[in-house]
Order: structure tokens, then C-alpha cells, then sequence
């Protein structure tokens, strides 16, 4: 993530939310064997937009000759052209970087290795190449608007509207109202249902009094007939 040192809450709150919304990584004890992709995040201080770009990471060892490169990695060449294995490391060795898969600065993107990986060649305390690929979705993000709630809330940050402190505390106030008739509508439907379920019951007992009442006087009749 690059440019979200700003102190501002809403920046914050941006970069609280990115990092929620990946797993956490603990770098002493993580396997880099596990880590295949990244997301790298840069937020331009002049318009606000945030860049978005998704990479595929590949490590490679380093420091060893490109044919050597592809046996390690399990690349099997076709030998067939050549009298001798020499010939293959050789004509391998002395290939035009241009054909090489790294990019940029060997300098800059070699690093030691801390741990072994499961990948050929790839050895602890050995250099390798980290090596990123983009895969998109490439995206440029632009912060609108910050609101409590889901859609109902106080809006807490507006980039294109401002408020005086006037205008907040009547906004607030309106939204207070709100909720207060919200929570009084909840109760009494709440009340009402209630209502409706005890005079159910009550109906049913009656009912069923007047049955079993029914029954006892059809029974009465059937002695007396007797």
C-alpha cells in the first residue's frame, strides 16, 4: 500500500478496509511456498484516485546459467539438435537476455531466501528472483462517500458535498427523528402481533370448550333416550 500515511480518518478507514479484506500474514512464520499472488495499492494525494493492480508472483533461482535454469525447473530440452549436453549449456548460457523471463533490474528484485520452497531450484539461503505478473483486473478506485449503516446512516465523508456544522446538526437531528419513529413503528407491530396470537389462542379455547360442551349434552340426550 503506497500513499495512505495520511492522517485524515477517511484515509484510514480506506486502508483499514483493504487490509480486512485480505487474510493477515505473519512474515516469521508464513509459508512462501502458499503465497501466489499480491495486490499492490497506490493512492495519488493530487486526485484521490487509487490504482488497483493484481500480480501473479513467481520465484526463480538465480545466479545460474538459463539452461541450467530449465533442467532445475524440470523443463526437459530437446537434445536432439546437439552432439552434447556442453552444446546445450552453452548455446543456453549465452542466450540474449532478451529471451529471458525476467523484467527490470536483476539487482533490484533478487532477494535471499529464508526458507526452502517447493518449487526446483528454490533453496534456503540461496538467491532467487522474485518475478510479478500482472493478471488484472487492473482498476483506478475513486472514494465517494463514507456512511453508517448500509444506506441509512449519518454520512461520516462526501467528496464532492460539505456541510457546515449547522447543516450536520440538523442532518443529525432529522436522523434521530427518524430512528425514533422507526423503533416506535417496530413496537407496535410487534404489540400487534402479539395481540393478534393471544386473542388466536383465546378463540381456540373457546372453541374447544363449546365443543367438548356439545359433546356432553348430545351425550346426556342419549341416556335419557335410553
Amino acid at each position: 500500500m503506497n500513499g495512505f500515511q495520511d492522517e485524515s480518518i477517511h484515509i484510514k478507514l480506506i486502508a483499514t478496509m483493504f487490509q480486512n479484506m485480505f487474510p493477515s500474514i505473519n512474515v516469521a512464520t508464513v509459508d512462501l511456498s502458499t503465497i501466489k499472488r499480491c495486490v499492490l495499492l497506490s493512492l495519488d494525494p493530487v486526485n484521490g484516485f487509487i490504482e488497483f493492480r493484481h500480480y501473479n508472483i513467481k520465484i526463480v533461482p538465480s545466479g545460474i546459467s538459463r539452461a541450467a535454469k530449465k533442467l532445475l525447473q524440470g523443463k526437459v530440452p530437446d537434445l536432439s539438435r546437439f552432439n552434447d549436453i556442453s552444446d546445450f549449456m552453452y548455446r543456453e548460457g549465452h542466450a540474449s537476455e532478451s529471451e529471458d523471463e525476467s523484467t527490470g533490474n536483476q539487482d533490484e528484485n533478487e532477494v535471499i531466501l529464508s526458507q526452502q520452497l517447493r518449487s526446483r531450484g528454490n533453496l534456503k539461503s540461496n538467491q532467487s528472483a522474485i518475478r510479478l505478473t500482472e493478471i488484472g483486473p487492473r482498476m483506478t478506485l475513486e472514494l465517494v462517500k463514507i456512511e453508517e449503516g448500509l444506506c441509512d446512516g449519518e454520512v461520516l465523508y462526501h467528496t464532492y458535498i460539505s456541510k457546515t456544522p449547522e447543516e450536520i446538526a440538523e442532518l443529525r437531528k432529522r436522523n434521530t427523528e427518524k430512528k425514533r419513529l422507526k423503533d416506535q413503528r417496530i413496537r407496535e407491530q410487534e404489540e400487534n402481533i402479539k395481540h393478534k396470537q393471544e386473542n388466536k389462542k383465546q378463540t381456540q379455547k373457546s372453541s374447544s370448550k363449546q365443543n367438548d360442551e356439545g359433546t356432553d349434552e348430545e351425550e346426556s340426550s342419549d341416556y335419557a333416550d335410553e
